[in-house]
């Protein structure tokens, strides 16, 4: 069973890395399987087909639920310092995942399916945020607003910085650093505080 096991992360492993540099269409499943050190029909018995694989494989590299912290980011009284935790470990995140999410996003026309196996991990950082904004609102910390549109605007800043990086290297309009995150977050907060 754990030799069943090895083969599978092996495969998936190999898949990520060689459809990354490759893209969906660029890889076969006897690279892959070639790379993991396995052979095409264990592939095929683990999951049936090369689209049933990259499903598996953008269901591991996706789940963010396995990355949050215990108990979340419960609002401590300090919206700057906390939006500044939660952002660095946004982008962290999708730095991280950036091959996978990269993928995700040039496959995503041809394959609108594999882009809805990705799409479960932003919309938990909404989640988190829009929660995040209610009880800070509930507790005074800030205005009453929009959750969730606070919570997409907030994303999004951080979603274009790792887009920006994925695709060209860098972030070329600013260097994503914990200054550059805290002086975001010192902004919008105070746009969360005035009415």
């Amino acid at each position: 069973m754990a030799r069943r096991k090895d083969a599978r992360t092996r495969l998936l492993d190999a898949a990520l890395e060689l459809s990354c540099r490759r893209g969906f269409d660029g890889v076969t499943t006897r690279a892959i399987a070639r790379r993991a050190g396995a052979n095409e029909v264990t592939l095929f018995r683990l999951f049936g087909t090369k689209e049933k694989l990259f499903f598996a494989l953008l269901d591991r590299e996706a789940d963010m639920e396995q990355r949050l912290p215990p108990g979340g980011f419960p609002a401590t009284g300090d919206v700057v310092e906390d939006l500044s935790l939660i952002g660095s470990f946004m982008l962290a995140g999708m730095l991280e995942k950036a091959p996978i999410l990269k993928l995700g996003m040039t496959e995503m026309h041809r394959r609108p399916r594999m882009w809805r196996r990705i799409e479960p991990a932003p919309r938990a950082a909404i989640e988190l945020l829009s929660g995040y904004f209610e009880e800070a609102a509930r507790e005074g910390l800030i205005r009453k607003v929009d959750p969730r549109m606070a919570a997409m605007v907030f994303f999004s800043f951080f979603f274009r910085s790792f887009v920006m990086t994925a695709f060209l290297g860098k972030d070329m309009f600013i260097t994503m650093d914990d200054r550059a995150i805290r002086a975001f977050c010192s902004m919008f907060v105070e746009g969360l505080r005035k009415g």
